[in-house]
């Protein structure tokens, strides 16, 4: 069975630099099976919405980190930290503690 790794990036533009250096990296390597997890329908998060019935994105975009056996990141930065939507994507990914799909 292939590797699946999940390509995140962390710039919503169109055209960002980032999102044209993480589509080159299938072309790179092709040991393993590559799938793009899209962070752009993620609302902000709020632990009141972090309940058994999260939004359908959320639900998606966990289940996404959840079956790939590795994550990529390829994203830019802002004001000397990540951006802000991608610290968001962060906090759906590491909540709720005790069944969170990305550890911290």
């Amino acid at each position: 069975m292939a590797t699946t790794i999940g390509i995140m990036v962390g710039s919503l533009r169109e055209h960002s630099y980032n999102r044209m250096i993480a589509d080159t990296i299938p072309e790179l390597v092709d040991s393993a099976q590559y799938e793009f997890i899209s962070i752009a329908d993620l609302p902000l998060y709020n632990a009141d919405l972090d309940r058994e019935e999260s939004p359908e994105s959320v639900k998606r975009f966990r289940e996404a980190v959840q079956q790939a056996d590795g994550i990529i990141i390829v994203s830019p930065e802002y004001n000397s930290g990540i951006p802000g939507v991608l610290k968001n994507a962060q906090d759906w990914a590491s909540t709720p503690t005790k069944t969170a799909v990305l550890d911290s």
